[in-house]
């Protein structure tokens, strides 16, 4: 699905008010498309050895959930830290059947409606792409990052990263409908706030809500 043809640029500003030895570095990454509209659901992964985690060192919730609404997965994109579990639940009458065939995780959720099957340990770092069975137009991707520092972006295509350690960082980015993969790009945080502006070439974004007149709730 990816193409090879668009290419996506990278912009960076720095701005520093005030910064003294007892202010954090924080970061607000912006991801835009080439119309220069925000572009939600895109991960943004802050990479540095001295920072991955392992299925037992991370302190963070590991318990997640992909809901089924609507005929649709929610949420589009999530992201999660190596060795979280995921539930599916199931709030729709009608029964889905997911599935996934992604090289770090398959696995199959065989029909099922109102209720959950025992959760799903992601246990790889990786992307894996979500389906049903049932309704083609069901579509979900995990991304699965062994980094301590990662966001997805929101309606406004932004991902705040707060208190972050003065070092350097391989800057990723992420999005299921982008046309390429896209370079990391090295930042260098320091005492006071940081901005980064990512355009990101990507195909028609897909609707979530496209199919939800097809099927009876």
């Amino acid at each position: 699905m990816l193409s090879t043809k668009a290419k996506a640029c990278i912009f960076m500003a720095m701005s520093s008010f005030g910064a003294s030895l007892s202010v954090a570095s924080t970061l607000s990454v912006t991801i835009l498309d080439l119309d220069n509209q925000p572009v939600k659901n895109t991960v943004v992964e802050l990479y540095n050895p001295d920072y991955v985690i392992n299925a037992s060192s991370y302190d963070g919730s590991k318990d997640f959930e992909v809901a089924q609404r609507m005929r649709q997965f929610d949420p589009f994109v999530l992201a999660v830290p190596v060795g979280s579990s995921i539930t599916f639940p199931n709030y729709d009458k009608t029964r889905h059947h997911v599935y996934s065939f992604s090289p770090i995780k398959t696995f199959e959720l065989k029909l099922f409606s109102g209720q959950s099957h025992e959760p799903v340990t992601f246990d790889e770092a990786g992307v894996v792409a979500l389906g049903c069975n049932i309704h083609d137009a069901m579509q979900s991707h995990i991304y699965v990052t062994d980094s301590r520092y990662f966001l997805v972006t929101d309606e406004a295509g932004k991902a705040h990263f707060p208190e972050l350690p003065e070092t350097s960082f391989n800057l990723k980015v992420w999005h299921p409908l982008q046309e390429e993969a896209v370079a990391p790009q090295t930042v260098v945080t320091s005492k006071g706030d940081m901005s980064v502006q990512v355009s990101l070439s990507i195909i028609e974004e897909f609707n979530e809500y496209d199919s939800e007149d097809e099927y009876a709730y």
